[in-house]
């Protein structure tokens, strides 16, 4: 995959922040309650939480086995 969008919340219901490029190293903060997203750490220029969500399955992660679950916010 070339590009990876980074959403607001887990799923396409959720807005793009925009996407990343494959290889783009991304701090992991959390996961979905159905752990199919990560939560990682964007610029708060982009999101003002800090905060954007990912789809696991097109990922590869390290030292994620202790982060916290997060819940979604709700859908717009």
């Amino acid at each position: 995959m070339d590009t990876l969008n980074v959403r607001t919340g887990p799923g396409n219901a959720y807005p793009s922040l925009g996407v990343v490029s494959g290889g783009t190293v991304l701090a992991v903060v959390g996961v979905s309650p159905d752990r199919e997203f990560w939560v990682v750490n964007v610029p708060t220029s982009i999101n003002p939480s800090g905060q954007g969500w990912i789809q696991g399955r097109f990922t590869r992660t390290e030292n994620v086995g202790n982060v916290q679950v997060i819940q979604p916010p709700p859908l717009p």
